[in-house]
């Protein structure tokens, strides 16, 4: 069961399956390609090299994120911890949403070398940063009054945009949109 108690998931990605109508969008990555890194709970984990500019990233069907409050996933952190990257959220026609940093998110759990974050949807609107609701709707609207709405958003990136210095490695599982 997800955090806050939610019952129902959009699977994004999860042992090496992408969820019904999701697919790999990532751009100027590069796969991980020395093994095939174990998934969280099974299967196998999607691992990419991001050097700057690059994400691993999520194409998914619109109206996914309509009824949704949160996204969690969980990072490989081993020993290094996770790189810090910036989640995305984009509609068709590339309008995004505000930027969220990884470093700004808690672990929320933590287990065999893998982190857990959970993060409230509303941290992606323009207007209310971290708001949780606004109104009292636990839903997500989308990215503010004059962006996208939730319904037409199809797209998630974990990017590379402070570390010029090195490639990121990202290994996630379990990536979910939760009500």
């Amino acid at each position: 069961m997800s955090r806050g108690g939610a019952s129902s998931t959009e699977v994004v990605f999860s042992g090496g399956q992408f969820g019904a109508g999701w697919h790999d969008s990532s751009y100027n990555a590069r796969p991980f390609t020395s093994s095939a890194p174990a998934g969280k709970d099974s299967g196998t984990a999607w691992c990419n090299y991001l050097p700057k500019d690059a994400a691993t990233s999520f194409w998914g069907p619109q109206g996914a994120f309509s009824g949704r409050r949160a996204l969690e996933f969980w990072a490989y952190a081993g020993d290094q911890g996770v790189a810090d990257l910036d989640l995305l959220l984009y509609g068709a026609s590339a309008n995004a949403c505000s930027r969220v940093a990884l470093s700004e998110l808690s672990v929320v759990e933590s287990s065999g070398g893998w982190v857990k974050y959970w993060v409230d949807l509303y941290r992606f609107s323009w207007e209310q940063q971290g708001g949780g609701g606004g109104g009292g709707s636990p839903s997500f609207s989308g990215c503010g009054s004059s962006g996208t709405s939730a319904g037409e958003l199809v797209k998630l990136d974990l990017l590379n945009l402070r570390h010029p210095e090195y490639e990121a490695l990202l290994c996630i599982d379990n990536v979910r949109l939760v009500a």
